[in-house]
């Protein structure tokens, strides 16, 4: 029969061991990676809001949402869960509401924040009288500029990946990116005022180049790990 004393003692080192395996496991949830990050994917405009106008007539709310959705493909695929704020041409706005494009981003802005995301993309296409501008750009919040580090892994990955993409990124006055509290951007994926580039705007291969680039991107910035 075990003394009160070795009772004791056994009692302790259980107490040790339970308390090392505690902080081991503590330790190794710590330096592990994440198993699943989330990022909010907006498509820009919607509904009878259509977005700028590209030389062919092709329309900017149709182009996002195709760029959207490859990315979300993409990012699924590596593990990442995708909050889309839409995945159809529809409008974010009340029927009712006097200021609709307001409405709209206020919604958009209520969408990011309630999936509390890692990241969120605000993906847009560009346009401009001047047609010889083209190529990708990417902006981050004037105000909120907690999107910086990342906008600028973003555009360093499009400048290596896509033609006549600026490597650097910009601040901008941007509704969504200044008044949601997230970490986020605005990406112009391309000038569909430039006749050339708006043809490869409207190409699968080169959407899917630009998603691959955007996946790469996000992959460096969260430390996510592919197999």
């Amino acid at each position: 029969m075990l003394s009160v004393r070795r009772v004791s003692a056994v009692i302790s080192v259980l107490c040790i061991v339970i308390l090392c395996l505690a902080l081991l496991v503590e330790t190794s949830l710590v330096n592990s990676p994440r198993l699943e990050y989330t990022i909010v994917i907006d498509a820009g405009h919607g509904g009878r809001d259509g977005g700028c106008v590209g030389v062919s007539g092709s329309v900017e709310k149709a182009v996002n949402l195709d760029y959207a959705l490859e990315l979300k493909r993409m990012l699924i695929d590596v593990g990442v869960h995708v909050v889309m704020t839409r995945t159809s041409d529809q409008a974010l706005y009340s029927t009712f509401s006097k200021n609709k494009k307001l409405d709209d981003m206020r919604k958009r802005v209520s969408l990011i924040e309630r999936a509390r995301p890692d990241l969120y993309l605000s993906i847009h296409m560009n346009s401009t009288p001047y047609t010889y501008r083209q190529g990708a750009q990417v902006y981050y919040g004037l105000v909120n500029d907690t999107g910086k580090d990342f906008a600028n892994i973003l555009a360093s990955s499009y400048s290596k990946l896509l033609p006549s993409a600026s490597n650097f990124a910009k601040a901008g006055d941007l509704y969504i990116l200044d008044k949601c509290k997230y970490t986020g951007v605005l990406v112009e994926c391309g000038f569909l005022s430039n006749s050339d580039e708006e043809q490869l705007l409207l190409t699968k291969e080169y959407r899917q180049r630009w998603a691959y680039a955007t996946t790469c991107a996000i992959i460096l910035y969260l430390g996510i790990q592919t197999i």
